[in-house]
């Protein structure tokens, strides 16, 4: 095969179908989704990718599928709304101590007077986060090297089923703010 069928090859798999339109990237599929339907995400891929939001009833399927946050955020946010289903994704790279230290000794000197540094560092966001939502189902997603793997905030009603989390430096899974009837299995 020549160059240019490998380069075809290359291109034609970092595009996702959403119906009969294609995104370049998973947040984009999510945002052109409409509510209640099904993005699928083709096994054997990595995206990297963070801070996805989901702020509408979706189910999202990713079995095999990676999401290398790059240690700048974490993976998906499912904020105020309800029937969202995440499954079969693996989620590797969300911020840590250990990776911020790392853009910390990499950032430029702190200059005398200067009133504003950025030090490279970026907010330990959870790989999963849930805020003010509910019914919520994640399923079979695996969390690795993260400071937090998934955040429930002021939720109801989510299933947290066979979600292998290693590598959390402070919580795997949090449940805070009045959550009520969240079942976690496995």
């Amino acid at each position: 095969m020549n160059a240019k069928g490998w380069m075809l090859i290359i291109l034609v798999s970092l595009f996702l179908m959403v119906g009969a339109a294609s995104a370049s990237t998973i947040g984009d599929a999510v945002n052109a989704a409409p509510a209640g339907s099904t993005v699928t995400i083709d096994p054997g891929t990595t995206w990297k990718e963070h801070s996805i939001t989901i702020n509408k009833p979706i189910t999202i399927i990713g079995k095999g599928v990676t999401i290398d946050c790059l240690n700048e955020g974490g993976a998906f946010r499912i904020i105020s709304t309800s029937g969202v289903t995440l499954e079969g994704f693996e989620i590797i790279n969300t911020p840590t101590e250990k990776s911020n230290d790392v853009k910390r000794a990499a950032a430029p000197a702190r200059k005398e007077g200067e009133e504003h540094y950025d030090d490279g560092a970026v907010s330990l966001a959870p790989a999963i986060t849930i805020a003010h939502a509910g019914n919520i189902v994640i399923k079979d997603v695996t969390i690795t090297e993260t400071s937090t793997g998934i955040s429930i905030y002021n939720k109801h009603n989510a299933q947290i089923v066979s979600n292998p989390i290693s590598g959390a430096i402070h919580t795997g899974i949090g449940i805070s703010g009045g959550s009520t009837g969240i079942t976690v299995a496995g």
